[in-house]
């Protein structure tokens, strides 16, 4: 008995939340469904502004659209007219329509950093990325939809994580992470969980009439299993005595 307590207690404290917001509270998107438009310059040294469109589609269907338990939905939008070719941050956040993010390259993003995404908490959200010969340029397909995927992250209102296989981890040194782990499921859901399908001020009994569709799933198994190893546990200490 002594060892089945451990063991449940392991299992739920396991779950260590590495991944961090942008601020406190959350700046988010006050709606799930987010537009992903791309601004009309295109990137000199590597993409035109129609395939850093496809790039980011990319990133948002292999990568965030993908999380089961979270409610957030990244959409392909547009070429857009916005032209952040020399714009910072700071100057091109007033470009951005509300409820959308905006994608393009900017001279402006320096020095080692791939690429800069920020939430200013206004329903909008802005990823800069650095196209320079010597960083965002040389990447592979795959790396460069994973740096987006990173800054989309940003964008919608996640900060760094400190778990170092997360596609959210805040040094790349030398390797870009490609596929996300559960601590970036856990940002993203956290930021836009789904509604819940019932409500928590009354529950009732399950008849044959209401009954819904569908097994029991993971965490029925798990306490159908929980009780019966405590029944047999029980079993067996009155055997033995």
């Amino acid at each position: 008995m002594k060892f089945l307590l451990t063991c449940i207690t392991i299992f739920f404290s396991t779950s260590v939340l590495a991944f961090t917001l942008t601020s406190q509270p959350p700046s988010k998107f006050s709606k799930n469904e987010i537009v992903i438009n791309v601004a009309a310059n295109n990137c000199a040294q590597s993409v035109t502004s129609g395939e850093l469109l496809n790039l980011v589609e990319k990133a948002a269907d292999q990568m965030w659209n993908r999380v089961s338990t979270c409610a957030l939905g990244l959409t392909r939008g547009a070429v857009v007219t916005q032209d952040v070719t020399s714009d910072t941050i700071e100057e091109a956040l007033p470009k951005v329509p509300l409820g959308t993010i905006l994608v393009g390259c900017s001279d402006e993003v320096t020095g080692s950093t791939l690429g800069l995404g920020y939430n200013d908490g206004a329903d909008r959200g802005i990823v800069l990325i650095h196209d320079f010969a010597s960083s965002f340029a040389n990447l592979n397909e795959s790396e460069k939809v994973a740096t987006i995927a990173h800054e989309l992250g940003h964008a919608f209102g996640l900060g760094h994580s400190s778990d170092p296989v997360s596609l959210m981890y805040y040094a790349v040194g030398g390797t870009i992470r490609e596929k996300l782990t559960l601590d970036d499921f856990d940002g993203c859901t956290f930021l836009y969980p789904h509604d819940s399908p019932g409500s928590c001020s009354s529950v009732s009994f399950i008849t044959d009439e209401n009954k819904p569709s569908g097994g029991v799933g993971f965490f029925g198994i798990f306490a159908v299993g929980l009780i019966a190893a405590v029944s047999m546990g029980s079993f067996l200490n009155k055997k033995r005595r």
